[in-house]
Order: structure tokens, then sequence, then C-alpha cells
């Protein structure tokens, strides 16, 4: 028994490591450091299936434990310093609905891909329904992908430096 409570010290000596009170009086453990990780990875991942038209994964469990949160609004603020802010720029950085999140406790898709698409022109559209039809969700060095697929990568681009 003394061994848990040693490990359980250090999580609360760790700067990085931080709790969310969850509603059942218990504590879900997050290490800040390594949070970038649930987002990044999860929007990226979102971004080509969204794209590809399948079905997403399951969201990271610190959504959940958001979702189960006893204050969501301090679980978000734990976790994502500031989100009330920069979310509102309209360049988030998820895929979840973090309003819906906070505010119901419900995890709700947030598809950057959908709100491109409505704003695509019908040539735009069109072009990618050929793109899609030829290529189906990858494109090689020979064959551009069409303007709106371009709006996509160019964050994901951006992000890993090619």
């Amino acid at each position: 028994m003394a061994g848990i409570e040693r490990r359980l010290e250090r999580f609360e000596a760790d700067s990085d490591m931080d709790y969310i009170l969850l509603k059942d009086g218990s504590r879900y453990w997050i290490n800040k450091s390594e949070l970038y990780k649930s987002f990044f990875l999860y929007r990226m991942e979102c971004l080509r299936t969204d794209y590809e038209e399948t079905e997403r994964s399951p969201v990271p469990d610190v959504f959940l434990a958001i979702a189960d949160a006893k204050d969501r609004e301090e679980a978000m603020e734990k976790v994502c310093p500031g989100w009330r802010i920069w979310r509102t720029d309209h360049n988030l950085c998820t895929a979840v609905d973090l309003d819906v999140l906070v505010q119901d406790g419900r995890i709700e898709p947030y598809s950057e891909v959908a709100i491109i698409m409505a704003d695509a022109s019908e040539e735009e559209l069109e072009e990618w329904r050929q793109f899609k039809a030829g290529v189906r969700g990858c494109y090689t060095a020979h064959t551009a992908p069409p303007r709106c697929l371009r709006v996509i990568l160019g964050p994901l681009r951006r992000a890993v430096g090619s």
C-alpha cells in the first residue's frame, strides 16, 4: 500500500501532472505536457476520416473525462487554459465542439471539412468529387489535390514542417 501512496505523492508533486475531479469523486490524471497529442493527433485523424467520409476513431479519454467532470468548465481550463479565447478565432484545433462539451457534457463532432465544403463553390465541389472518385483519399506528387483539399491540408503541412 505504501508504494501506491508514494506514486500518488510523485504525481501530485509533478508540475506537469494534474487531475480532473469526476462526478463520482474519482480523479482522472492528466499529463499537461502530453495533452497536445490528444488534441492535435485526434484532429489530424478526424480531418482524414472526415475527408474520406469514413467513421472517426473514438475520442481520446481526456474528452470523456471532461464530459464526466464534476465541474466541466474547470476541467476544460485545466486541459486547455484560455480555451474560450482561442476558440473564438474560428481556427479551432480540435475535432470536438468544446462549447457543447463544457455546457452539456456531450461529445459533439466538429468537422472542419464540412465547414470548408459548405463554403466551396460548385466548381470546387465537382473537382473534389472527381478527385475522390479517382484517387480515394490520397494523391501523388504528380496529382495536385483540389483547392478545397489544399485548404484542409495546409494546417497539417505547416504543423509538420513540410
